[in-house]
């Protein structure tokens, strides 16, 4: 069964003072949890969504499962995931789950099934009442069709950063690193040797006095998303610069104890 809560996306909110001082001010989650879990989605001020998993693709055991909806502008080529209900409904689902899958039954081909959507789910439902199961998360497209028939499910938190600051379109989060769960350990990328004092997000380049790591997740839709942390002593403080020939340099300092959160849609446009 789906896990939603009244339909509704759970949302989790991290808050950031107003004020940039010298020092990055510090961003708390002050809904539902203490950090931030390892799958997620983040929203966007114009309401758009980037994905992020910092778990592998579900298997067996609990991974991602990235639902999303393709229709090309024929109509003719498509792929989605649905949710069958008891009631004998297809259900189209959207974002990105916690999910396992225990069961499955996969059909392929080497042509199409179908070029068209209302038949394809009219196959669905055909061979999902052979099954004579209650519910069923399906994935499909036009060569494939997978039925999961024992699985678990719960749809990833919706994440939402007031105040960060920004460059453009590119916007930074501050968070306490001793409210991190260990996950994160298991993901760090250390940076190569000639590379570990700045990396780049499309058109900004992040660079630090000291050098860092960041961790990467194993997947991110519509976007880009890095954790950064730096490897220095305690009592000293990191200096970062976020240059871009597009927008006024920002500077700040951070502390080792912090973790830095940067978040970028797709551009639409090669500047933003």
């Amino acid at each position: 069964m789906l896990d939603q809560k009244n339909g509704n996306t759970e949302v989790v909110l991290l808050s950031m003072s107003e004020e940039i001082k010298e020092e990055l001010p510090e961003s708390n989650i002050v809904i539902h949890s203490k950090t931030l879990p390892k799958i997620f989605m983040i929203k966007i001020d114009n309401n758009k969504v980037i994905k992020v998993s910092y778990e592998k693709e579900y298997s067996q055991f609990t991974g991602y499962l990235n639902a999303s909806f393709y229709i090309s502008r024929s109509g003719m080529t498509f792929s989605g995931v649905l949710h069958y209900t008891g009631e004998g409904e297809l259900k189209e689902i959207k974002g990105i789950y916690y999910f396992s899958s225990r069961k499955s039954i996969i059909f392929k081909s080497a042509k199409k099934i179908t070029r068209n959507i209302d038949e394809m789910k009219n196959i669905i439902k055909e061979q999902i009442q052979k099954l004579n199961v209650k519910e069923a998360i399906i994935e499909f497209n036009n060569w494939k069709i997978t039925i999961h028939t024992e699985y678990k499910i719960k749809k990833a938190p919706l994440i939402y950063f007031t105040n960060t600051i920004n460059q453009g379109n590119l916007n930074i989060a501050c968070l306490d690193k001793i409210g991190f769960s260990p996950w994160y350990e298991s993901c760090k990328y250390p940076i190569g040797e000639e590379d570990k004092y700045f990396f780049w997000i499309y058109n900004h380049k992040i660079s630090c006095n000291r050098p860092f790591v960041i961790a990467k997740p194993i997947f991110v839709s519509a976007g880009e998303f890095v954790l950064v942390f730096h490897q220095n002593k305690p009592e000293q403080d990191a200096e970062f610069t976020i240059e871009s020939n597009e927008h006024n340099t920002l500077k700040f300092k951070v502390n080792t104890n912090k973790i830095l959160v940067f978040y970028h849609y797709k551009p639409i446009k090669k500047i933003d």
